[in-house]
């Protein structure tokens, strides 16, 4: 049994990084809490109404405390939709452009990464796993221990939702008016 925590991570410290708990058993996927921000995964709470600004005040090691709490074990695996290197992350590199080669037709480019964007984040993220032992997997990396690994996850739903192209981005409705639909 594995715990997976998957973060879409936000390339601002302005903006919060949504988050999700997964176990596995069995090779089946289990959802155990997804969240908005780190502050709202550990809290449990709704996500609050955006006001322009986020001030983050959890931490990584919060997050990954909470988690290991609601799934009964340690997470073996972080997730992130960032980009993640060894290095520090300045400019496109040559996987962004053969991802968006092989999937720029179909509405699945990646975004740029830059000093600024998401640069420190990036940067703050990758010291933040490496403190409680996750090292980011890479191609002929060593694949012993716990895993930060960086991830794409667009072309994956095309694949899931058996689409062709990605689907245009829609607004979501504020939870209270889903349970109400």
């Amino acid at each position: 049994m594995s715990r997976i925590l998957g973060i879409d991570a936000a390339w601002t410290v302005r903006n919060p990084s949504g988050v999700a708990l997964v176990t596995t058993e069995c090779g089946r996927p289990t959802l155990i809490r997804a969240a908005s921000s780190f502050e709202d995964f550990i809290l449990g709470t709704e996500p609050q109404a955006w006001n322009g600004h986020h001030n983050r005040r959890a931490s990584l090691r919060d997050v990954l405390s909470r988690a290991e709490e609601l799934g009964g074990s340690s997470v073996s695996v972080i997730a992130v939709d960032m980009p993640l290197a060894h290095e520090p992350v300045r400019a496109r590199r040559c996987c962004d452009n053969a991802i968006s080669r092989a999937f720029g037709e179909r509405g699945c480019s990646t975004h740029s990464p830059t000093e600024q964007r998401p640069g420190k984040v990036s940067d703050a993220l990758y010291e933040e796993a490496k403190a409680p032992g996750f090292g980011l997997k890479t191609q002929g990396s060593d694949r012993d221990g716990a895993a930060l690994l960086e991830v794409y996850p667009h072309v994956a739903l095309l694949a899931l939702c058996r689409k062709g192209r990605a689907p245009a981005l829609q607004a979501v409705a504020p939870p209270q008016e889903l349970s109400q639909a």
